[in-house]
Formats: structure tokens, sequence, C-alpha cells
């Protein structure tokens, strides 16, 4: 009942509701283009138009964040999903996708501790120039595989920083959530790449991929959202 109450403040926002509306119909489209071919323009247009949504939804939060310092790493964040997500679906430039997701969770990672570690961000752009110059003199090596090592670890590091973050109860649920959709997603991304392209294994996961990720992509949108009253006593800001 509680949590209904909070949630209340959020169905009162038309801006996000009919967001939400927008993204049901999106999903539904993408669901039913991607059963025919993830490569097909109208699959791949529903796919980016979710994100694009979801970018929306955080910049209707802002003037109803519980902290303007935690909607600003949001949204940054956000920005490097779009990003990442063009480069993916548009450019196929997995690589450089899988990077630019890298930097998507360190700014994820900032939002939820209150005291990051420097190893992560001197890793990823060790990683980054790594690949960069391996790039620019030509050397042959499995980046693919290098990058997505990496990845993982920021991903499983982004998931437990958000489980054990200060974010108040209705946020720190709904990133709870959407982080588990995360990992999901990325579970059927990995193994996508384990079967042969037109396989079984390799159409259920890729269809699949979506199905989680664009949920969780939703679920962070709103996890900025004031939900509470600023004297709730169970409210405890994260102040960056």
């Amino acid at each position: 009942m509680g949590n209904m109450l909070t949630m209340s403040r959020l169905y009162k926002n038309k801006k996000i509701v009919a967001l939400l509306f927008c993204l049901i119909a999106v999903y539904t489209g993408m669901l039913v283009t991607d059963s025919v071919s993830e490569r097909e323009p109208a699959a791949l247009t529903f796919k980016y138009l979710g994100d694009i949504f979801c970018l929306l939804i955080v910049l209707a939060s802002w003037r109803h964040a519980y902290s303007k310092a935690d909607i600003t790493l949001l949204l940054t964040g956000f920005f490097f999903v779009l990003g990442a997500d063009a480069l993916f679906l548009f450019a196929r430039q997995l690589d450089l996708g899988i990077i630019c997701f890298g930097f998507a969770h360190l700014v994820f990672m900032r939002r939820y501790q209150k005291k990051p570690s420097p190893l992560w961000p001197i890793l990823l752009l060790a990683v980054s120039a790594f690949y960069a110059i391996g790039m620019l003199i030509g050397l042959q090596l499995p980046y693919i595989y290098i990058l997505s090592v990496v990845y993982a670890a920021l991903l499983f590091m982004d998931a437990h920083s958000g489980f054990r973050s200060a974010l108040p109860t209705p946020n720190k649920t709904l990133v709870k959530v959407g982080m588990t959709f995360f990992i999901l997603n990325d579970a059927n991304n990995a193994l996508m790449y384990l079967g042969a392209p037109g396989s079984v294994l390799n159409e259920i996961t890729s269809y699949f991929v979506w199905v989680f990720y664009l949920p969780a992509l939703v679920l962070l949108a709103l996890s900025a959202y004031g939900y509470q009253d600023k004297n709730a006593g169970e409210e405890r800001l994260y102040r960056v």
C-alpha cells in the first residue's frame, strides 16, 4: 500500500504518463517487428525510439527529482546509453558501443556510491586507450573479448552499487529491478554470440535481449523521481 501511495505522485504527472503509454506502443511495435528480423529498419527504429522516450522521461522528471545531483548523473548516463545504442544499432561498431556503455555504467556507479573507487574509471580509460592505440597501429587482437570482460565487471559492480545504494526506498526498488533486467539482457547478449548465426540459441537470445533491455531502461529512467516527501523519515537523500 505504501508503494502505491508513493507512486501516486508519478501517476499525476501527465507528461510522464503520456511517455509511458508511448513506450508501451513502442515496445509492442518492437516485439512484433523484431520477431520478423532484428535488423529490419522498423525494428531498429522502434528500439532507438524506446531509448529516446526513456531519455525524455528523465528530462520530464527534472523538476520533480528528489535530488538534482542524482538526476544530473542519471541524465549523463543516459546520454552515454543513447550513444552506445546508436553505435550498436546503426553503425554496427560493437567495440566502441561496449566502451560507450562502460562509461554509462561508470556514471551510474557514481550515482550510487558515496566514495567511488578510482580503479574502475582508470581501468576503462586504460583499456579504451589500449584499444585505440591497437587499432591505430593495426595490432590484431581479440578486442571484443577483452572489452566484454571489462564491461561485465563494470555491469556487476554497477548492479552491486545500486543494490547497496542509499537511494530512497521507491527509487532503490526501481534500480534493483532495473539492474536485474539489465543483467538478464546482457546474459542473453553473451549467449547470442555463443550461438552460430541462424542457430536456435542465437535466434532466441537475440530476441530476448531487448525484451529485458527496454524495461530496464524505463525503470532506471523512473528512478530519480521524487516519490516521497522531502521530510519523510526514511528518505536519505544522496548528495554528490
